[in-house]
C-alpha cells in the first residue's frame, strides 16, 4: 500500500501545485509562485513525514516506495493538460493546425500508456498487502502447552 499511498500523495500535492500556478499572471508573481510551492513540495518535511509514517504506525516496506511521490508529481502535470488537448480535438477543424491535433492525440495516448503502466507498478504491490492482511486462514484455538518442571 506504501506504492499507492504515496502516489496518490503526489498527485494530490502536484494538483494543489499546479492550482497555484495558474494563478500567476506575470513573471513575478511566477516566480513567488514557484519559489514557494515547489520548495514546499520537495522539503525535508514531507520526508520527515515519510519516517514518522514509517516508525510511529509501524509502515513497513516504506523506503523502496518513495519514488512514486515524484511519479504522481508528474502524473498530476500531465493529467492537468488533458482538458487542453481535449478542446484542441474537439474544436473545428479550422481553428487549429493538423500538428497541434495531432500533438493533442500523442498527448492522449501517452497519457493511457502511462496510465496503464503506473497501474502495473502500483497495483500488484498494493494487491499483495492487501491480500496478505485479510487474514482468511480459519482460526485456531491455541492449544494448551504443558508446564516444563524441573524433576532434576
Amino acid at each position: 500500500m506504501a506504492y499507492f499511498g504515496l502516489l496518490t500523495l503526489g498527485a494530490f500535492i502536484g494538483t494543489i501545485l499546479l492550482g497555484g500556478l495558474q494563478f500567476a499572471k506575470n513573471l513575478d508573481a511566477f516566480k513567488k509562485v514557484v519559489t514557494y510551492l515547489f520548495s514546499s513540495a520537495f522539503a525535508g518535511t514531507l520526508m520527515t513525514f515519510f519516517n514518522y509514517l514509517a516508525k510511529e504506525h509501524g509502515v513497513q516496506n516504506f523506503a523502496h516506495a518513495v519514488f512514486m511521490y515524484p511519479v504522481g508529481l508528474f502524473m498530476a502535470l500531465v493529467f492537468s493538460f488533458l482538458p487542453d488537448s481535449l478542446k484542441v480535438i474537439g474544436a473545428p477543424k479550422d481553428q487549429h493546425t493538423e500538428s497541434s491535433v495531432q500533438l493533442a492525440w500523442c498527448h492522449i495516448g501517452l497519457l493511457g500508456i502511462a496510465t496503464l503502466v503506473l497501474c502495473v507498478m502500483v497495483l500488484p504491490p498494493a494487491f499483495c498487502v492487501a491480500w496478505a492482511n485479510l487474514n482468511l486462514a480459519p482460526a485456531v484455538p491455541a492449544q494448551a502447552t504443558p508446564a516444563v518442571t524441573a524433576q532434576e
